[in-house]
């Protein structure tokens, strides 16, 4: 793996934690995230920038969808999403989080099936996206 891929990695678990023990992500730590994608924006002039702006507008896509359903997505998990856009490109961003919405899916349904929560509680994703990155980048 790459520094930039290591990094991202730590930065996601870091922020994966934080979402896990407030359900919330401070914005103020989103922005390592942002600085290390630039420099590697920076850093690699072969990119494909269709590919790299598509993984940005999936992120800015569900940000999109958090102001719609009343912030019943989180907003800081779209901004994590379209960072990861710049690293990742549109296809990735998007297994990525079809893959983080699966992983969330199925803990959803078995903390429900063993009435561990109500239809109502409010999960962490960021930790799901965590979990689908680093499976994306081992793969």
């Amino acid at each position: 793996m790459k520094w930039i891929e290591w990094s991202l990695c730590l930065l996601l678990g870091a922020l994966a934690i934080t979402d896990s023990k407030n359900k919330e992500i401070p914005i103020w730590s989103i922005v390592p995230v942002l600085c290390i994608g630039i420099l590697n924006l920076h850093l690699q002039h072969y990119r494909d920038w269709k590919s790299i702006l598509g993984g940005i507008s999936v992120g800015v896509t569900l940000c999109l969808l958090s102001k719609a359903t009343n912030s019943r997505i989180g907003m800081g998990d779209g901004f994590v999403i379209a960072e990861i856009g710049m690293f990742m490109g549109a296809k990735l961003t998007f297994f990525c989080m079809s893959a983080a919405f699966f992983l969330a899916s199925f803990a959803a349904l078995f903390l429900l099936c063993r009435k561990k929560v109500g239809k109502n509680y409010k999960m962490p994703f960021i930790p799901y996206i965590f979990a689908a990155y680093t499976i994306i980048i081992c793969m």
